[in-house]
């Protein structure tokens, strides 16, 4: 076989500017009958702007002020985007069309009523920019490969990854194999680091089973105390420092729970290991001997709150990794504004 982590909630507002000239000066505060002046905040710094798919654009910056509200961010000059928060630090800006270039400003604001960002008192810093940046003209490729689907990230160094799934049921005559789970290295080196779940059948009875693996031994299976079952919500974490990697998986049962029903954690010391990659997948398993297993009627797995390195996977421009022969689809990686992500593989044929 071959933390979650908060977003950014973002309140939005689009706005139209009287013009470009209006990116370069700072708003003037709007004060009411007997209010004090704000003192306006200081302006961010170091924006920068990278197409994280062909119509997304990831755009991060520091935060100079003390007194800010949040910022507002201004696409083309044309319209804008209020993001609320004290520390806010990035945000995806969508909906755009591939094969365009677009250019960025940014401001702190200081809002005046609560919820009301027009309200009187509203105070803007200075505008910062513009960074461009171009969408690509489409998304590469996929990747065609022998077992793996789903998405990864190449060069470079990767020390953490981790995403949650639901354990999906598995059907099929005979013995079938699937396998899911979150992982370092395999595409460049000579392991993977990974650990996830299997979905298999025996003798056409399904079978679940947690396990970690460093690729080429086999993997090591957790015992019958931690049960796996069809539908359960597992969250997978491989980290390394070092030469010592910590697996760690996460049983929550089934959707919605709240309460954790069991986990488990490996901590292995091995030197040489590759952390030149990065990836979460549904895999068609190899059998001892290097065949490829007959691949398990999974239906569709949703792995979601994908991150590479502490930062979400959509932050990245991600490889997409198919099943020879048509076997799966993999569907396109969604990112939407209210901090929601992943990708769905769904099953075709054997």
């Amino acid at each position: 076989m071959k933390k979650l982590m908060n977003r950014p909630r973002s309140l939005l507002l689009l706005v139209t500017l009287a013009g470009v000239t209006a990116l370069c000066t700072a708003s003037p505060a709007i004060a009411a009958p007997g209010a004090t002046e704000t003192v306006v905040p200081l302006a961010p710094s170091n924006l920068t702007a990278k197409a994280a798919s062909p119509t997304s654009v990831n755009l991060t910056w520091t935060n100079n002020a003390a007194n800010q509200s949040g910022v507002v961010i201004s696409l083309d000059g044309k319209e804008s985007v209020d993001v609320q928060g004290a520390t806010v630090h990035s945000y995806i800006w969508h909906n755009l069309s591939p094969g365009t270039k677009y250019w960025f400003y940014i401001a702190s604001k200081i809002y005046g009523t609560p919820g009301d960002p027009t309200g009187y008192g509203n105070t803007q810093s200075a505008w910062v920019g513009p960074v461009y940046v171009t969408t690509p003209t489409s998304a590469a490729p996929p990747v065609v490969n022998p077992n793996w689907s789903g998405y990864g990230v190449v060069g470079g160094t990767y020390t953490e990854v981790g995403a949650d799934w639901i354990v999906p049921a598995a059907h099929g005559s005979g013995n079938r194999q699937s396998a899911f789970w979150v992982g370092l290295g395999g595409v460049n080196g000579c392991c993977v680091e990974q650990v996830g779940t299997s979905s298999d059948t025996v003798n056409g009875k399904a079978k679940y089973r947690a396990w970690y693996e460093i690729t080429p031994s086999p993997p090591v299976f957790i015992g019958s105390k931690k049960p796996v079952s069809a539908g359960d919500r597992m969250e997978g974490i491989v980290s390394s420092r070092g030469d010592v990697y910590t697996f760690d998986l996460y049983d929550w049962g089934q959707p919605h729970a709240t309460k954790l029903r069991w986990s488990q954690t490996w901590v292995v010391t091995d030197p040489g290991l590759d952390n030149t990659s990065a990836e979460a997948i549904a895999e068609d398993p190899d059998l001892p001997g290097g065949a490829l297993a007959t691949l398990a009627n999974f239906g569709t797995v949703r792995f979601s709150d994908v991150f590479f390195n502490s930062t979400p996977a959509y932050k990245f421009q991600m490889t997409t990794y198919m099943l020879t022969g048509g076997k799966v689809k993999v569907a396109a990686f969604d990112t939407k504004p209210d901090g929601t992500d992943g990708f769905k593989v769904t099953y075709e044929h054997s």
